[in-house]
């Protein structure tokens, strides 16, 4: 309650008192120009594209609400429920997919069962003319190898192993430096979660949110792999959200996050 949140406050701040002649904390707000650009920095460009979800996508998300309403409400069952939406509205065959089957999969299918993908390669196609080059993040490891493989061959390009938890940092830095060091049109497909520390990847402008974590910050930090110094462009972040018009305005799972 409000008590409580007002006792954290002051604990935290007489914990900053205490410590700030053995500490110096930066906060990025404090190096921000009034426009909330880091100062010295290009401008960060933050646009969300709604696309409406595909046929398949539209009856998958209705079919995961109908059976939601038809079951026995409880705590373990909407957190079940939530967890599904986030899938369907990702791509609604990501639960089925077979994995071992990733290379033989058709992109145009692929594509045009999810909005989320439409949207994302509906920018891809911008930055691929502008020959610059794109993070995409996405929590899910079936995406990121699934995106791996229809990014290569819808651009015909090669795009690194996805930096995720399985990757070491010693390799994991090699993909970041042969990234950073090409040239032209070049997608890194990532975690949010194991790009959060270290990673300097201004060679790219371009930052894509495919599926967004739930901890805002967790998403600045994943920005921030592109948006630091050394960066010479302004950078645009693209966050694509699937909407379903049948659930009104603010109904669908992207709308609410």
């Amino acid at each position: 309650d409000k008590s409580d949140m007002d006792a954290v406050i002051e604990l935290g701040q007489k914990l900053h008192e205490t410590l700030e002649p053995l500490f110096m904390r930066r906060m990025k707000h404090e190096l921000c120009n009034n426009g909330g650009d880091l100062a010295g920095l290009p401008k960060k460009i933050i646009h969300k594209t709604e696309e409406v979800m595909p046929l398949p996508q539209k009856i998958a998300y209705a079919q995961v609400i109908e059976r939601a309403r038809n079951e026995t409400s409880n705590r373990a069952t909407a957190l079940k429920v939530i967890g599904q939406l986030r899938d369907v509205s990702l791509y609604p065959d990501i639960a089925s997919l077979d994995e071992r089957h990733i290379d033989k999969i058709n992109p145009a299918k692929i594509i045009n069962s999810s909005a989320r993908l439409k949207a994302t390669f509906t920018e891809l196609v911008k930055i691929a003319t502008r020959n610059e080059k794109a993070l995409i993040f996405s929590e899910s490891r079936k995406m990121q190898k699934i995106l791996k493989v229809i990014i290569e061959k819808v651009f015909n390009i090669n795009v690194p192993t996805p930096i995720n938890g399985e990757m070491n940092a010693e390799y994991r830095q090699k993909i970041v430096d042969k990234f950073n060091a090409e040239t032209g049109f070049a997608v890194l497909v990532l975690s949010p979660l194991a790009a959060g520390v270290g990673l300097n990847i201004a060679s790219a402008n371009h930052v894509i949110h495919l599926s967004r974590h739930w901890n805002p910050a967790k998403e600045d930090q994943a920005t921030d792999r592109a948006y630091r110094i050394g960066q010479t462009k302004d950078v645009e972040v693209c966050i694509p959200m699937a909407v379903h018009p049948d659930f009104g305005e603010n109904g669908t799972f992207d709308k609410k996050l």
